[in-house]
Order: C-alpha cells, then structure tokens, then sequence
C-alpha cells in the first residue's frame, strides 16, 4: 500500500473524505469513465485502509456529530457571569431569530422600531429554566455562537461582545411588523 494512501488515515476525515473524493474523480478520468464513480471511491477507500467509502462517510458523519454537540450540554446548563452583558435570542429554524426589544422610535414611513434589550439573566434563567422547563443556552464564545446558530438553535442568552463582534447590524433597530404602523 502506498505511503500516500497510509497517510492520509493520520488526517481528521473531512480531509480524507477531500482525498478519497479527488483521487477517485481523478482515477476515473484517467481511465476513461469506463466505471462509475463509486466503484473508484470504494477503490480508493480500500487502498487508503477502508473496507469501503460508505465506512469512510460514517466515519465523517460521527466526527461531524461530535463536533456539533460538543459543549452543547456545557452551555445549556452554564450559569451566567456577573461581568458580562446578555440578549436574549431565540434561533428559530432557516437562520431566522428573534429577540427581546424595547421600542427605539418610528422610521420615515411609521413603523415601530425595536432594539434589542439587555437582559438581567439570572431572572431570564429562572424564568426559562424554571417556570417555563425549555433549553436556555448562555453563549460565551463565537464558536459556541456559531454552533448554537447552526445546529442546536432554541433560546439563548448571548454575550454582548460576542453577538456584536459577529454580526456588527445586531444592535441597529429594526422594524417591528407586528405592530401598527402610523399613518402619516
């Protein structure tokens, strides 16, 4: 077995998935696209120490899963810092979110503005925690921002420099649709 193929088992899988995917594109061209791509990226699988790609893709598959809920449980059971600032913002699904506000004015046109508000966390914990039993993530870093965004969603109170430091509009108010507009 090449030393090429021995050496890419020491890579995280998503880099082994990149290789396996490559040399078998690649493989089939040099031979003219005379098998399907599967057979080539079982070919290259078996030689890079596999027994097939699907062994490979599960292999994926786990790390990625790993990666997701890792810290999810640190998170939905943190208590919150007395030195840092919280919102309250609930991840729905499609990357859409809400959050807690306060009216900030009216636009040009007569819609509410709303801002979001500053939360005091340890009544937000208990209430959501408490009285209403649902999942409250508390978000210290952009990497658990990014996973809560991405894969765990729900309600969470987020730390102030980490939601602003990520998305810079956060704190801009936004029209609120929900509530009248005045006619001028």
């Amino acid at each position: 077995m090449s030393s090429k193929y021995l050496s890419i088992l020491e890579q995280p899988a998503s880099e082994q998935i990149k290789f396996v995917k490559s040399e078998a594109k690649r493989l089939r061209r040099l031979n003219g696209k005379d098998k399907p791509h599967k057979y080539y990226l079982n070919h290259i699988a078996r030689k890079s120490g596999y027994d097939c790609y699907d062994q490979l893709s599960e292999k994926f598959k786990s790390e990625v899963q790993e990666y997701r809920d890792e810290a999810k449980h640190i998170c939905s059971s943190r208590s919150f810092v007395t030195e840092r600032r919280y919102y309250l913002v609930t991840m729905h699904s499609s990357f859409e979110y809400s959050y807690y506000s306060h009216w900030a004015g009216r636009d040009s046109e007569g819609y509410e503005l709303r801002a979001p508000s500053l939360m005091n966390p340890e009544w937000v914990i208990k209430f959501v925690r408490e009285s209403l039993q649902e999942p409250l993530f508390i978000i210290h870093s952009e990497d658990e921002c990014f996973r809560w965004m991405w894969f765990w969603q729900g309600k969470a109170l987020v730390d102030h420099d980490v939601i602003t430091n990520n998305h810079l509009s956060f704190l801009t108010p936004s029209r609120s649709y929900s509530h009248p507009r005045l006619l001028t």
